[in-house]
């Protein structure tokens, strides 16, 4: 799975070559294709989550399940903020 940001957008990709059923979850439970906030796209074998504008209650785990008649492969990423202070901190002291 890859992931982009883009300002506040954000994006996943997984390349599902020969899979017939793709699921999409957060936190565990499935993400309805209706909903609003998230859009999910699979065109040529490539499925995408999109979120346009993250709020803070997309903060999480997304995993994708692809299944066919084969079996099962399962992707996840987690998705948080962490603000700039912090991340500067935490590269001060480091170094």
């Amino acid at each position: 799975m890859k992931k982009s940001k883009f300002r506040k957008k954000v994006a996943y990709c997984a390349d599902l070559c020969l899979y017939h059923q793709v699921t999409w979850l957060f936190n565990q439970h499935v993400i309805p294709l209706d909903d609003h906030e998230i859009l999910i796209k699979d065109t040529n074998d490539v499925c995408q989550l999109i979120i346009p504008r993250i709020s803070d209650h997309h903060y999480g785990i997304y995993t994708i399940v692809a299944e066919n008649e084969v079996g099962k492969a399962k992707c996840a990423g987690y998705l948080s903020r962490i603000p700039y202070q912090s991340l500067i901190s935490t590269v001060m002291n480091y170094y």
